[in-house]
């Protein structure tokens, strides 16, 4: 069970990247993004990220795994493959499947009726004739 105790560590920052990971965890069951890519999104640099990753891992909220594999070509072993998950002890799947679900039928019901989507078409065409 998560607890406050447990958040009350995390900093800002890291609790923005906490954030960050279980939303993308309700959206994509994972998160197989570089550290790369996540602190370019996040604009953090990728040293502080693994040190906010290493905490968020110590503190039992998420899980990480990889696969590594032996390169021929430069000799070296390469990362292939990579996912950070949230904690099935703290996080009940059922509930992050709920999640999903409710976030899946709340965006289609934008989007219900073809007058709905013109309309929401024609939205986007006077935002963006605004900004020019």
């Amino acid at each position: 069970m998560i607890t406050k105790d447990m958040l009350a560590e995390l900093n800002d920052r890291q609790e923005n990247l906490f954030i960050w990971i279980f939303n993308e965890c309700v959206n994509n069951f994972k998160v197989t993004s570089t550290n790369r890519d996540i602190s370019k999104q996040l604009n953090l640099p990728e040293s502080t990220l693994e040190k906010y990753l290493k905490k968020l891992d110590d503190l039992g909220l998420i899980e990480r795994s990889n696969d590594r594999a032996y390169n021929n070509h430069t000799f070296t072993w390469e990362t292939v493959a990579r996912e950070i998950r949230l904690n099935p002890k703290l996080f009940d799947p059922f509930v992050l499947a709920k999640l999903r679900e409710k976030r899946i039928e709340d965006a289609l019901k934008l989007i219900e009726t073809p007058q709905a989507t013109l309309k929401m078409i024609e939205r986007i065409k006077e935002a963006r004739g605004n900004m020019t």
